[in-house]
């Protein structure tokens, strides 16, 4: 019979989400699957279909499905939301009194991770306000 250590994953967290597990506090009951999840599955919501499925594309396999389902029954066309909606919608799934600084933690470490030109690509997409979160260009 196996022993529960022989059941323990080894392997880290990727790099995105163990980046979020170490720079903000989440609520508790929350992991950073869950807040990836929600911050980039909503903000890609504001994004054309197309551009939304780049983004997921240029994402590596191990953390792109927590964000596929977004891309699920929508419309070719982005949704018509600028940066409070994006922090209502967070701070509602995520239960958090505190959602800019998670919404910004997540952004942050997903551009640390992206080519220059999908980068520009989901920027040159977004309104005015919610490009002052998705500053930091690969």
């Amino acid at each position: 019979m196996a022993e529960p250590r022989d059941l323990i994953d080894p392997r880290e967290p990727h790099p995105i989400l163990g980046e979020i597990e170490r720079r903000v506090a989440l609520p508790a009951g929350t992991t950073s699957a869950q807040a990836f999840a929600v911050v980039m599955g909503t903000l890609s919501r504001r994004l054309t279909l197309g551009e939304a499925r780049h983004l997921v594309q240029a994402l590596t396999r191990d953390v792109s499905p927590l964000i596929e389902p977004s891309l699920h029954d929508r419309a070719e066309s982005p949704e018509p939301f600028g940066l409070d909606e994006l922090l209502i919608r967070v701070s509602s799934e995520l239960h958090t009194d505190q959602p800019e600084v998670i919404v910004r933690t997540v952004v942050l470490a997903v551009e640390r991770h992206l080519s220059a030109r999908v980068f520009k690509h989901v920027r040159s997409q977004l309104p005015t306000d919610l490009r002052q979160i998705w500053t930091a260009p690969a």
